[in-house]
């Protein structure tokens, strides 16, 4: 049977700690989209290099009122792959690579609902969720060993996540 938290307990719950690292996460996603009217696409860092490298696929194209970077970074791929699965490998540098961390654009696209104008949503949303659930993880870990559970926001804020 489940005990009700008491003032001292909800800070020893595992559960606790990634509850405050997704309230983290929404906070810091919500200032840098303020600063500078940015969009969720910036997060995936498109370039129009490989944005232009084909036309084969109607949803993966240039949107007029975006500013894209010139290269990219490794997340255009990824954006790419959870837009169109199927036709990505025209825009990507390495398909064979690329295609081997299919889990990550694929749980976006299905929390889309497949729907293109929510990939750049669900794939933070996805990252947001991610880390919360590796902070559970570690936290659970911590209370085992008679730590504080505490500990796992070390992961949570590693700079890397961020």
């Amino acid at each position: 049977m489940l005990q009700p938290l008491t003032q001292a307990s909800w800070k020893k719950s595992p559960w606790t700690v990634p509850g405050v690292v997704i309230i983290f996460y929404i906070g810091v996603t919500l200032l840098l989209l303020r600063d500078n009217n940015h969009n969720l696409r910036d997060f995936a860092t498109v370039g129009e290099l490989f944005l232009n490298k084909s036309n084969t696929s109607p949803v993966i194209k240039k949107d007029p009122s975006f500013n894209y970077f010139y290269g990219g970074y490794d997340g255009q791929f990824v954006y790419f792959i959870a837009l169109d699965p199927v036709n990505a490998r025209y825009y990507i540098d390495l398909p064979g690579y690329r295609y081997t961390r299919i889990l990550y654009p694929i749980t976006a696209r299905i929390l889309a609902f497949g729907t293109t104008e929510f990939i750049s949503f669900t794939l933070v949303l996805t990252n947001i969720l991610s880390i919360a659930a590796g902070t559970f993880l570690i936290a659970q870990w911590f209370r085992k060993k008679g730590l504080s559970v505490w500990f796992s926001l070390v992961y949570a804020l590693y700079i890397g996540q961020l």
